[in-house]
C-alpha cells in the first residue's frame, strides 16, 4: 500500500470511531507529511488543533496504527506554521 493510501485508510478508520463533527473539526484537513523510519507524520492547521488531538485522541491514534499493522510506529503532528517557519519539531512524538 502506498503512503497516501495508507494515510487515507488511517483517516477512514478514525472517522469510523468518532462522530462526523469531531472528524470534520480535528482530522478532515490533516495531510500526510511523511511515513518513514517508523514515524507517521501528519500536518494540521494550527497549534490548537495539534494540542487537542494529542490530548484527546492519542489512544485512538495508537489503536488505529495497530489496526493498520503499524505496530512499532509512532506518530508526529506538525503544524502549517512549523513547516512555513522551518521550526524544529520537538516534543511532538507520542510513542506507541
Amino acid at each position: 500500500m502506498e503512503h497516501d493510501e495508507l494515510f487515507n485508510e488511517f483517516l477512514n478508520l478514525l472517522s469510523k470511531k468518532i462522530s462526523s463533527m469531531q472528524y470534520s473539526i480535528w482530522f478532515q484537513n490533516s495531510t500526510l507529511v511523511s511515513l518513514e523510519n517508523h514515524v507517521l507524520t501528519f500536518k494540521v492547521k494550527n497549534d490548537y488543533i495539534k494540542s487537542y488531538i494529542l490530548k484527546q485522541y492519542d489512544q485512538l491514534i495508537e489503536e488505529t496504527l495497530n489496526k493498520l499493522n503499524l505496530i512499532n510506529y509512532t506518530y508526529e503532528i506538525i503544524t502549517e506554521d512549523e513547516i512555513v517557519n522551518n521550526k524544529p519539531v520537538t516534543n511532538n512524538i507520542i510513542t506507541n
